[in-house]
């Protein structure tokens, strides 16, 4: 009976080993996938006219732009590439989640911490770190913008928090575009990054950044055709669907429907989310992306109006197909 047991333990401690095992191994298989060598997204806002407003651009992002290497990537790493990649495939809008850790402000999802490389004692990564990325891009390709969509993901995202961040955008004041709540126009961006924030302003400074506020979503809307919700931000009105909690057919069915909801607002912000966590509490975002991007590259959104769509583990491949909606 002992050596039974002993058997059975064994047995148990190498299924152990290998799920660990597997957990880490398949991230690292997750790499970034590089477009077409014929095709240059790096300043493709030279061709957008000055007195376009930025919300009346078909504009690609990235969700949780900063998890390349995430802790427990298995279940967190949403994006195969650095942000000065992602910026060099096209994409501008940059969802930015951040925590304080040693009085500074790093990049988090959920519980899991961000880091500079694939090892585990690597430095977290800093939002020094991808704002100096960020600055060098822009100075490299004054026509283009970045849209800087803060969220507080860890922690307490109190005055401690903005203080912080505000602290590290008065380093290089010049490069920013603090808006007091208007949607400017791409002119009035050009070579600046533009904060978004999505925090209540407690500072109460009368250029904050645009407030992008919304209640989560998640998937506790069941029913498709109620898959969007429009709320009013500042001086417009906000429409997003991010439903995080979707298998890829009711992700899917549900990005489509939102991209038909208007607010009816001459001022309206659209935001679409393609990424998704799946339905378990802990997915693996990459299986999700997978397809779901496999999807948008076939699709067409004519007659839709122009919005900001945001996406897992994304390439050149998907920034383009997204910029061909700005007729270019």
């Amino acid at each position: 009976m002992k050596k039974t047991i002993g058997i059975i333990l064994k047995l148990l401690l190498c299924v152990l080993i290998a799920a660990a095992a597997y957990f880490i191994i398949k991230p690292l298989t997750e790499v970034h996938k590089p477009g077409n060598p014929d095709v240059n997204n790096t300043n493709w806002m030279a061709r957008i006219p000055d007195d376009r407003s930025i919300s009346d651009i078909w504009i690609p992002g990235t969700h949780d732009s900063g998890t390349q290497y995430s802790a427990l990537p298995y279940f967190s790493k949403c994006q195969a590439s650095s942000v000065r990649t992602q910026l060099e495939d096209g994409f501008r809008y940059l969802d930015i989640r951040l925590g304080i850790k040693d009085e500074r402000l790093v990049f988090w999802h959920g519980f899991c911490l961000c880091r500079t490389s694939f090892l585990p004692w690597s430095s977290p990564l800093a939002l020094s770190d991808v704002l100096a990325e960020c600055y060098d891009f822009l100075a490299k390709n004054p026509s283009e913008t970045i849209i800087f969509a803060v969220k507080v993901e860890h922690g307490e995202g109190g005055e401690a928090f903005q203080q912080l961040l505000h602290n590290e955008i008065n380093k290089d004041e010049t490069h920013w575009l603090l808006s007091d709540g208007r949607i400017p126009t791409l002119g009035e961006c050009r070579g600046k990054l533009v904060l978004l924030r999505r925090y209540p302003n407690t500072l109460k400074t009368a250029e904050s950044g645009i407030p992008l506020i919304w209640a989560d979503q998640g998937g506790k809307y069941n029913e498709l055709e109620a898959q969007t919700a429009v709320e009013p931000n500042g001086t417009f009105m906000l429409v997003v669907q991010d439903r995080y909690k979707y298998g890829t057919e009711d992700k899917w069915n549900t990005f489509l429907e939102g991209l038909k909801v208007s607010s009816g607002q001459e001022q309206e912000l659209r935001l679409h989310f393609l990424s998704t966590n799946g339905t378990p509490a802990y997915g693996h975002p990459y299986t999700y992306a997978r397809e779901l991007n496999a999807k948008l590259l076939k699709a067409s959104f004519g007659g839709c109006k122009p919005a900001w769509v945001i996406v897992d583990f994304s390439n050149e491949a998907l920034a383009e197909h997204i910029l061909r909606m700005n007729g270019q």
